[in-house]
Order: structure tokens, then C-alpha cells, then sequence
């Protein structure tokens, strides 16, 4: 053991586990922190009837989606607590947030093709009804501006939903790497270019590539679902994910900083994870009372108006073209 900060707190070396529970946390905290488990529990309980309140009809054939989307949220908050009951858990908690958000934009892409008719039908429908071009300047590519809008094509359209598919195979396998070395009696350590986060480090492009296409996704399909807020639906998921990990990101800085004072008995890395994940929760919390309510419409008028659209589409050209011949 090593001491490490201005409060005489000892920490493991890096790369060995550290035992902080409830009891540590109660002993530094008193009886705020029953009080504080009792709060989370019941707001806990609170988000996963209120979703589960809310049913939309259940004979869609995409019911399962929906259900997903609406428990989202309450499903991140649940995976979320352990970091409260045990600090060292935050990076375990981090994977299982990344896991939950990526599936849940992963699922809503597969919504909104549903509710489309497909690729095919999406390429239709921005070429002729709703004229749409591909906004490649989305942030984080906002340099991207200057740059002419291609038109919308059956290969754009697959290649702005590959990302999200390879994000979550990629963090299967992230998760899995890093259960092995758990399991080899590693934990993750706080350095970043430390080898054993070099797993860590390849990822990266794959978050900024399914943040830059989904919200492309989100762009290009948005007038072609109007009224069913569409891109309400998509941003509070995307919200979701990055509140997450800018959280993590700007709590490490403060705590590499020393901007984040210690406690006596709870280092600054513990007390710091501890704020954030009280962050998160709140933060996700607030989408967790919004999205239900965006889902409880009868989604089965919604695919049926986007295909009578298009057999619109077709009648007018049909006319115009026996127009043309008469």
C-alpha cells in the first residue's frame, strides 16, 4: 500500500483491487447514506412503473422495439446504482452504460427502418416525396460544411447504419477483454496510455464514427416521420450515451487536476465517482420521464401513412406519365 493524496488515505498499487463498500461509505458518511439508498431505490422504482405504465398498442409487429426504447433509460439508471453501493465499480458500470445506450440506438435505427419499408423505401422517399440530401457537416465532422451534400443512395443509407452495428460488436468484445483481465487479477487502470487500456483506446474511432452517422441517420429521416417526434426520440438516447461518457471524462480531469478535493478515508478518484454517477442518475432520470410518453401512439397509422405515401407517389406518376403519352 502507498499513500497517495493529502488526507493520508491509502490506496492499491496500480493494477490491484481495493475493497469499498456500504460500510466503508457509512462509516465516512453516517446515516446519509440509508437515506440516500432509500431515494435511489424508490426513484428507481418509481421510473420502471412509469414506463411500464405507459403501454402502446401491443400488437405491432415491432412491439418488442418499443418496449425496449420506453425501458431504456430506467434499465441504464438500475445498472447504474452499483457504482453507488461500491465506487470501484465504476468502470464494470461504464461498460454496462455504453452496452445499454448503443444497443438502444442500435434498436431505434431498426425502429425507424421498420416504420420506413427499409433502405430501399428510405432512398425513395428522400429522392421524391420528402427531398433530402446527406448533411455531411454533423458534429463532431462540423468541418465538413464547406462540402456538397451527396444524394441520398442505397449505399449512403447502409453505410450511415454500419457503424452502430460494428460499435456494438466491438463492445461486446471490449467487454470480454476486459472481464479477462479482471478475471486475471488486473483492475483497469486510470492511465491512459497504460497498455492494459490499449482495447480501450482502439475503440474510440467506433464511438465517433456511430456518433457522426447516427446523428446523420436521425438528420436524413426526420421529415419523413413528422409528428411522431422523431428526432426528440433519437437525440434523448444520443443525450443519453454522451452524458455518460463526457461525465467520466470531465470528473477524471478534475480529479487529475487535484481540482476535486479528498475526503479522510475516501480518495478523491472514490469521491468523484461517487458525484458522477449521483450526475448520470439524475441526468438520466429526467430522459426516463420523457421517453415513455414519446412512444405511447399507435405506431401500426404511422407505418400505414408512410406507405400510403408512397402509393401516392406511385398514382402521381402513373398520371403524369399517361399525361404525357395522351
Amino acid at each position: 500500500m502507498i499513500y497517495s493524496d493529502a488526507c493520508n488515505n491509502t490506496e492499491p498499487e496500480e493494477g490491484d483491487f481495493l475493497r469499498l463498500g456500504p460500510s466503508s461509505l457509512y462509516i465516512l458518511f453516517g446515516p446519509t447514506i440509508p437515506v440516500l439508498y432509500t431515494a435511489i431505490f424508490l426513484l428507481t422504482t418509481f421510473l420502471w412503473i412509469y414506463a411500464l405504465y405507459f403501454r402502446p398498442v401491443s400488437t405491432h409487429p415491432s412491439f418488442p422495439h418499443i418496449l425496449y426504447l420506453r425501458l431504456a433509460p430506467a434499465l441504464h439508471v438500475t445498472l447504474t446504482l452499483p457504482v453507488l453501493i461500491s465506487p470501484p465499480a465504476a468502470p464494470l458500470v461504464s461498460l454496462l452504460q455504453d452496452a445499454v445506450s448503443v444497443s438502444a440506438m442500435l434498436v431505434f435505427t431498426n425502429f425507424t427502418l421498420t416504420l420506413l419499408g427499409g433502405v430501399d423505401s428510405i432512398v425513395k422517399l428522400a429522392t421524391t416525396i420528402h427531398p433530402t440530401a446527406c448533411p455531411l457537416g454533423t458534429p463532431p465532422l462540423c468541418c465538413l460544411i464547406p462540402c456538397p451534400k451527396p444524394k441520398i443512395t442505397t449505399n449512403i443509407i447502409k453505410l450511415v447504419i454500419l457503424p452502430v452495428k460494428l460499435l456494438s460488436a466491438a463492445i461486446f468484445l471490449n467487454f470480454m477483454i476486459n472481464m479477462f483481465l479482471v478475471y486475471s487479477g488486473f483492475y483497469p487502470s486510470r492511465e491512459f496510455g497504460h497498455i492494459t487500456n490499449l482495447h480501450n483506446i482502439l475503440i474510440i474511432p467506433f464511438f465517433v464514427s456511430c456518433m457522426y452517422t447516427y446523428k446523420v441517420f436521425i438528420s436524413v429521416t426526420g421529415s419523413m416521420l413528422l409528428g411522431t417526434s422523431h428526432t426528440l426520440r433519437g437525440m434523448l438516447i444520443f443525450i443519453m450515451f454522451v452524458l455518460c461518457k463526457s461525465s467520466f471524462g470531465i470528473i477524471n480531469m478534475l480529479i487529475d487536476t487535484e481540482t476535486l478535493p479528498c475526503l479522510p478515508g475516501l480518495p478523491s478518484v472514490w469521491l468523484g465517482m461517487l458525484l458522477v454517477t449521483m450526475v448520470q442518475v439524475v441526468g438520466v432520470s429526467v430522459i426516463a420521464l420523457v421517453i415513455p410518453r414519446l412512444y405511447l401512439r399507435d405506431w401500426g397509422k404511422v407505418m400505414g401513412k408512410t406507405v400510403s405515401e408512397e402509393e401516392g407517389e406511385g398514382v402521381e406518376k402513373c398520371n403524369l406519365v399517361k399525361m404525357v403519352e395522351e
